[in-house]
């Protein structure tokens, strides 16, 4: 360390009145001014052996090979940044007054990366905060871009938004276009704090947008003794409160809901005497910026062979409050998907009465069961022993994207359909 402080001194003392480029070479305003004057040529070839000196530890530290290429980019780029701001605000003088900014910009680049060159553990041991200190933006291109992965249009908004991080250090900078250390760190402080949670709220996929703020799908859970001593209740719901948050409009859903009575009186679940159990769960299966929907599945087991259960579907229009239903979707055409859905129900149907029946009847079943919109189409869902026996379970099967589309008008397919991917762009 102290081997390279004396070389870096010697060559310093021995510059020779020649800037880091050749001067023959000089064409602007600028680098005819640096050329021109002694102590600027000295300062622009002392930046240059330094940025090159930072450039030299990045390759080399102990970080990540990832970590080392971001590092240099980091560097690369702030060093061009500084360039184009140092030509931008100097070209507005002349004569001394160009001097004394071109100084001044010398001075606060080379103050500032002088450090890097001293400790040459530095990069290793502070390269978070290096990039926080300075800017935000290469550190979380690269986290973005490790959640994102291949979603290729939500990166695209993620650098639109990051590439306006530089805007809010306007405020810390001086006539010559230098900032103030204090205040950059202060508004770096606040960007990162921001893009931070916001990173963090799309890692755990409960970001939605919803009139400019961001709200969660939250379930609450109870678990209780009912009067008798043998029989335990668990129920995971959402609240009308909660399924309120989802609508563009504060109304209430109607939707089912368990109310208890003296909730507060009944006592906790002892699982070594429950003998008979009850459980409701909900949770939303899809949810696009104008519809969500909620699945409802129950469980009680009472004594017997086995349990039973049901599970039901409730489509919700959140800028109405109101349920959505088959004739909504597809309103006054009379058979849409026939063959496809009649097909269906042939392969499904296991009670010998419902065989015998026409194609006509069938399709009428199918038409009027439980309904749900999922990312993948439409479901139709049977109940229990509603076309089979216990053993099939409820009876399921969908309605791809594709063939729907091909029957309902465009504008249609979007609003129930499209855009139903609750992404980051979302959050901004």
């Amino acid at each position: 360390m102290i081997l390279r402080m004396i070389v870096f001194l010697l060559l310093v003392v021995g510059l020779l009145d020649a800037a880091s480029f050749d001067c023959k070479k000089a064409t602007t305003k600028i680098e005819k001014a640096i050329c021109l004057d002694d102590e600027l040529s000295k300062s622009d070839e002392r930046l240059s052996y330094i940025y090159k000196e930072v450039l030299r530890n990045s390759r080399e530290n102990r970080l990540s090979k990832q970590d080392s290429k971001q590092l240099l980019r980091f560097f690369t780029t702030k060093q061009r940044a500084w360039i184009r701001t140092r030509d931008k605000y100097c070209n507005n003088y002349t004569s001394d007054e160009l001097k004394r900014c071109l100084k001044h910009h010398y001075k606060f680049q080379t103050d500032k990366l002088k450090p890097l060159i001293e400790d040459g553990g530095f990069l290793y041991s502070n390269y978070k905060s290096m990039v926080y200190k300075y800017t935000h933006k290469p550190y979380l291109e690269f986290a973005f871009r490790e959640v994102l992965g291949k979603d290729i249009k939500s990166l695209k908004k993620v650098k639109q938004q990051l590439s306006k991080w530089e805007d809010g250090y306007k405020v810390c900078k001086d006539k010559y276009g230098s900032m103030d250390e204090a205040c950059i760190l202060k508004v770096a402080k606040k960007q990162r704090e921001y893009y931070n949670n916001l990173l963090k709220k799309y890692k755990s996929q409960k970001c939605i947008f919803e009139e400019g703020e961001e709200i969660y799908l939250e379930q609450t859970s109870k678990s209780f003794m009912t009067k008798y001593d043998d029989m335990c209740c668990e129920y995971n719901y959402y609240t009308p409160k909660m399924l309120s948050k989802l609508l563009h409009s504060k109304n209430e859903i109607e939707t089912k809901q368990i109310e208890f009575e003296d909730i507060d009186k009944t006592k906790p679940c002892d699982k070594q005497k429950v003998r008979f159990n009850s459980t409701l769960e909900q949770t939303i299966v899809f949810i696009n910026q104008n519809i969500f929907t909620l699945k409802t599945e129950e469980y009680s087991y009472t004594g017997g062979l086995h349990g039973d259960f049901a599970t039901s579907y409730d489509n919700i229009d959140r800028h109405s409050g109101k349920r959505v239903f088959w004739e909504d979707i597809f309103a006054k055409n009379k058979r849409p998907l026939y063959r496809y859905i009649v097909d269906n129900m042939k392969q499904i149907v296991g009670f010998a009465e419902f065989i015998s029946y026409s194609d006509d009847k069938l399709y009428d079943m199918a038409k009027t069961a439980g309904m749900a919109i999922v990312d993948d189409g439409i479901k139709i869902i049977f109940g229990l022993y509603s076309i089979s026996g216990y053993a099939d379970g409820e009876p399921t099967f969908v309605i791809p994207l594709k063939m729907i589309k091909k029957v309902i008008p465009k504008e249609k397919y979007i609003y129930y359909f499209d855009n139903k991917d609750i992404n980051i762009e979302a959050c901004f």
